[in-house]
C-alpha cells in the first residue's frame, strides 16, 4: 500500500489498466483450466472404466462358452445313459476343437471318472472327494468356478469349471473342463491404457492372476496396499492411488459370473500433460495481454497525466508567491475543470492578497491606539485592587478569630454532650445497681434460711447416727452372749455325746441328738462370729460418719456466719446506693439545662461566622476583581502590541505575493 502511495499518477494508471484487463482474464481462465482439468478426468475415469468392462465382458464371454460345452455334455444321450464309449468320443472332440480346453472329465456318485486326455489315476482314485466334485453338488444345476491355480505339468494358469447333473439311474454326476486361462491373460497384457497404463486381473479376495509385472503374479493387494483393499470392497467405480512413487488413477469392473475384478490403470501425469500444455499457452496469451495493456495504458495515461502535471508546475509558481500567472484550460472533461477551478482560485488569492495589505494598514493604526488606552486602565485598576486587597486581609483575620471560636465551641459542645450521655449511663446503672442490690439481698436472705434448714437436718442427722452407734453397740452385747451360749451348747452336746456312748445301744439315739445340737451350736457360734465382724465394721463406719459429721457441722456453722457478713453488707450498699440515686437525678438536670444552652450560643457563633466570612468573601472577591481587571488591561496592551507585530509581520509576508 505504501509502495502505491509513493507511485506516480502515470504510473497507477498503467497497474489500474493492466489489472482491469489482465485479472478478469487470468480469473476466466482459471475457472477453464479447472473446469478442462475436471473434463480430462472425467474422461479418463470413463476410459479406464469402460476398458475394464469391456474386458469384464471377454471374460465371462469366454467362460459362458465353455460352460455352454459342459452343458453339451450333460444334454447327450450317451452320456444320460452312462455309453462311456461314446462319452469318451464327445469329450475328445470337445478338447480338441477348443485349444484353451486342457481336459474333460466325468465323475459319478459311484467313484468312477472318465477323462480326455486319458491319463492314468492312482489307484483308489476317489473323483467324489475332489473340491470341483464337492462345490458342483453343492451347487447342483449351476456352474462353479474354482480359484485360478498354476498347472504342474504345463506352468499355466488353469481353472476348472464343473457342473452337477442327474444320470438315467438317478445318481450324481459331475462333468468337469480344466481350461487354461492364459488366452484370458494374453487379452489383459497386450491392452495398453494410454501411453503406459496397463489392464490386470485380480480374484474376489485381492489376488493378483494377471499383471505385466510377473513378481505380481498371486500376490493379494488387498492385505499388501490400500488401494488393494478399497477394490475389492467397492469392486466397480474409479479411484486414485499412489503406486511405488507414481500417482495413478484406475477404473475396475467386476464379474458376477467369476467373481473376478478387472482393473484398467494408468498414470496420472499422461492427462496432466495437457492440462501443462493448456496451462502455459494460457500465460503466453496473458503475458501479450499485459503488454499490449501496459502500451495502451501509457498513452491514455499521458494523454490524463500531462495538463496535470503542468497544474502542478503553476500550482510550485504559487507556492513561491507568483500570483500573476496563468492557466490555460485544455479540455472540457475532469482535467478541463480542474484547470479551470485553478485558475479561479488564483485570481481570488490575488484579490484577496490586495485587500489584505489595505487591512493591514488600518490595524497597525488602530493597534497603537488600543496599547495606550489599555495602559491607562491598567494602572486605575491597579489602585483599586490594592485598597480591596487591604480591605479583604483584614476581613479575613476576623473569619479566622470566629472560625476558631466556633471550632472551640463545637469542641465543648462535643464534650458537654459525651458527659450528658455518660451522665446518662452512670444514672442509668445506679438505678439498675439498686435493684439489683435489694434482688441481691433477698435472695440472701433465702440463702440463710435454707443454711438454717440444713444445719438443722444435719443435727438431726447426728443425732439418728449417735442413736445407731448405740443400737450397734447393744447388737456387740447380744453377739457376745449369743456366742457365749453357743460354746456352753457346744460343750454340753460333747458330754451328751460321751455319756450316750457310755450307754451303748440305749444311748445311740441321744447321741445322735447331742450330735445334731453340737452341730447347731458351732455353726450358731459361726453365725454370731460373722455378726460380730459385720457390727464391728458398723462401729467403725458409724465413728467416721460421727467425725465427719462434726466436721460437717463446723463448716456449716462457719458458713452461716459468712452469710450473716455478707447480707450485712449486702445491706450497706443497698444504702449507699438508694443516697446516690437522687444526686445523680440532680446533676442529670443541670446537665440536661447545660445542653439546651449550649446549642443556642453555638448558633449565634456560627451566624456571626457565617456574615463575617461573606463579607471577607466579598472583599476578596472585588479585590480579585480589581486584579482580574488590571490583568486584563495588561493583557489588552500585550494584546494590542502583539497584534501590531502581527500586523507588521502580515505585511511582510504579504508583500511577498506578486499580484501585478
Amino acid at each position: 500500500m505504501n509502495f502505491f502511495k509513493r507511485m506516480m499518477l502515470r504510473q497507477k494508471l498503467i497497474s489500474i489498466f493492466i489489472l482491469i484487463s489482465v485479472i478478469p482474464a487470468i480469473i476466466t481462465t482459471s475457472i477453464t483450466l479447472f473446469r478442462s482439468k475436471a473434463l480430462v478426468e472425467s474422461k479418463v475415469n470413463n476410459l479406464t472404466k469402460q476398458i475394464s468392462d469391456e474386458k469384464i465382458a471377454y471374460i465371462d464371454t469366454f467362460i459362458e462358452r465353455i460352460i455352454g460345452q459342459i452343458d453339451s455334455v450333460i444334454k447327450s444321450p450317451d452320456v444320460y445313459r452312462r455309453d462311456n464309449a461314446k462319452l469318451l468320443n464327445i469329450l475328445q472332440n470337445l478338447q480338441q476343437s477348443d485349444e484353451n480346453v486342457i481336459a474333460l472329465y466325468v465323475g459319478n456318485s459311484d467313484k468312477e471318472m472318465l477323462i480326455y486326455p486319458k491319463i492314468q489315476l492312482p489307484e483308489g482314485y476317489d473323483p467324489t472327494s475332489r473340491p470341483w466334485y464337492k462345490d458342483a453338488v453343492n451347487s447342483f444345476g449351476r456352474a462353479v468356478i474354482t480359484d485360478p491355480y498354476e498347472d504342474a505339468a504345463s506352468k499355466d494358469v488353469v481353472i476348472t469349471v464343473a457342473k452337477a447333473f442327474k444320470l438315467s439311474d438317478g445318481k450324481t454326476a459331475v462333468v468337469a473342463a480344466d481350461i487354461s486361462i492364459d488366452t484370458i491373460i494374453k487379452n489383459m497384457l497386450k491392452t495398453k491404457v494410454g501411453e503406459t497404463g496397463y489392464t490386470t486381473l485380480i480374484l474376489d479376495n485381492g489376488v493378483v492372476i494377471a499383471h505385466p509385472k510377473k513378481e505380481m503374479l498371486f500376490v493379494n493387494i488387498a492385505e499388501k496396499y490400500d488401494f488393494g483393499k478399497k477394490v475389492v470392497q467397492m469392486k466397480n467405480g474409479n479411484l486414485k492411488y499412489n503406486f511405488n512413487g507414481e500417482d495413478k488413477i484406475m477404473g475396475f469392473s467386476h464379474s458376477k459370473l467369476t467373481n473376478w475384478i478387472a482393473i484398467a490403470t494408468m498414470n496420472q501425469s499422461e492427462y496432466a500433460k495437457e492440462f501443462n500444455n493448456s496451462l502455459t499457452q494460457t500465460a503466453i496469451i496473458l503475458a501479450i495481454m499485459a503488454a499490449l495493456t501496459a502500451i495502451l495504458g501509457l498513452a491514455f495515461a499521458n494523454r490524463i497525466s500531462n495538463p496535470l502535471i503542468n497544474i502542478m508546475h503553476l500550482m510550485k509558481r504559487a507556492e513561491k508567491g507568483d500570483m500573476a500567472i496563468d492557466v490555460e484550460v485544455t479540455s472540457s472533461d475532469e482535467v478541463g475543470r480542474i484547470q479551470e477551478s485553478f485558475k479561479n482560485m488564483i485570481k481570488a488569492q490575488r484579490e484577496m492578497i490586495k485587500k489584505i495589505k489595505v487591512s493591514v494598514e488600518e490595524v497597525l493604526g488602530q493597534s497603537e491606539n488600543l496599547s495606550a488606552t489599555s495602559e491607562e486602565m491598567a494602572s486605575s485598576s491597579q489602585e483599586v485592587a490594592k485598597t480591596m486587597q487591604q480591605i479583604a486581609e483584614g476581613s479575613s483575620s476576623q473569619a479566622n478569630d470566629l472560625q476558631e471560636i466556633v471550632s472551640l465551641m463545637i469542641n465543648l459542645t462535643n464534650s458537654i454532650e459525651g458527659a450528658y450521655q455518660q451522665l446518662q449511663k452512670v444514672k442509668d446503672e445506679a438505678g439498675n445497681t439498686s435493684n439489683k442490690a435489694s434482688a441481691g439481698k433477698e435472695e440472701m436472705d433465702k440463702l440463710i434460711k435454707s443454711i438454717d434448714d440444713i444445719r438443722n437436718a444435719f443435727e438431726l442427722v447426728v443425732a439418728k447416727v449417735n442413736n445407731l452407734t448405740s443400737s450397734v453397740k447393744e447388737i456387740s452385747n447380744i453377739t457376745s452372749v449369743i456366742t457365749s451360749i453357743s460354746e456352753q451348747t457346744n460343750l454340753l452336746a460333747l458330754n451328751a455325746a460321751i455319756e450316750a456312748a457310755r450307754a451303748g445301744e440305749a444311748g445311740r439315739g441321744f447321741a445322735v441328738v447331742a450330735d445334731e445340737v453340737r452341730k447347731l451350736a458351732e455353726e450358731s457360734k459361726k453365725s454370731t462370729s460373722e455378726i460380730a465382724e459385720l457390727v464391728s465394721s458398723i462401729q467403725k463406719d458409724t465413728e467416721d460418719v460421727i467425725k465427719t459429721s462434726s466436721s460437717v457441722e463446723n463448716f456449716i456453722k462457719s458458713q452461716t456466719k459468712a452469710v450473716e457478713n455478707t447480707v450485712g453488707a449486702f445491706g450497706e450498699i443497698l444504702e449507699s446506693v438508694e443516697g446516690i440515686v437522687p444526686l445523680m437525678e440532680m446533676v442529670h438536670r443541670g446537665m440536661d439545662e447545660v445542653v439546651k444552652s449550649k446549642d443556642e450560643i453555638l448558633s449565634k457563633v456560627e451566624a456571626v461566622s457565617a456574615v463575617t466570612e461573606e463579607n471577607s468573601a466579598a472583599a476578596e472577591e472585588v479585590a480579585a476583581s480589581s486584579e482580574e481587571l488590571s490583568a486584563s488591561s495588561q493583557e489588552v496592551a500585550a494584546t494590542a502590541e502583539h497584534l501590531s507585530s502581527l500586523a507588521s509581520d502580515l505585511s511582510k509576508m504579504v508583500d511577498v505575493y506578486k499580484v501585478e
